[in-house]
């Protein structure tokens, strides 16, 4: 939702907290989207954050809060500017596909769209505003309908995602050894570590 120069986080993120802390939001799950990520990619590679986007009401919501916590930041803190750059959203799936495939991959979303729920709803609470690195996140509940939405499409377009991807340093880092060898697996088949039983849904 955020990302800033690390430290500055922590030292707001309580007041923010406690401003917010009555407020509940609940975010009705939209059409998915397609989102081509910028950094750059091997020829025949593009990276797509495959994602639902908000309710008009959460989506305020967000933009509001990333606008108050702007305001504590120096010019060059805030890197991520949800009311004018980017977009709010929860990510379903994010990696990188064989830019050959790109037509199958659309396709198989929108088959994928079809046999899904009508009526997803995922729960935002103020409770799950925390820092993630140099990152600001806001933990949605991962309801049944929310975990299967990322599954199908997981499960329909790993096939054609780009193979032998490099595990992200992070995953590295992961101090339980276990959890540390299912991302990395993740990785190895999926293209992304954060999906499956892994699958932790936020904006």
């Amino acid at each position: 939702m955020v990302a800033y120069k690390e430290g500055f986080l922590r030292r707001h993120l309580c007041a923010m907290l406690f401003a917010m802390a009555a407020l509940t939001v609940v975010c009705t799950v939209l059409p998915i989207a397609l989102k081509q990520q910028g950094s750059p990619m091997p020829a025949d590679a593009i990276s797509l954050n495959i994602h639902i986007n908000l309710s008009p009401a959460a989506e305020s919501t967000v933009i509001a809060t990333n606008g108050a916590l702007s305001l504590h930041m120096e010019p060059g803190e805030q890197l991520v500017n949800l009311a004018t750059t980017e977009q709010p959203h929860i990510t379903l799936y994010l990696t990188e596909f064989r830019t050959s495939q790109l037509a199958t991959v659309q396709s198989k979303i929108q088959t994928v769209v079809e046999t899904l729920a009508p009526n997803c709803v995922v729960e935002m609470t103020a409770q799950g505003l925390h820092p993630s690195g140099n990152y600001a996140l806001w933990s949605v509940t991962n309801s049944p309908c929310l975990q299967n939405m990322s599954n199908a499409l997981v499960t329909a377009l790993f096939p054609y995602i780009v193979p032998d991807q490099p595990v992200p340093e992070w995953v590295y880092s992961i101090s339980d050894q276990a959890l540390r060898m299912v991302m990395i697996e993740n990785v190895r088949v999926y293209g992304s570590p954060n999906v499956m039983s892994q699958f932790a849904s936020h904006v």
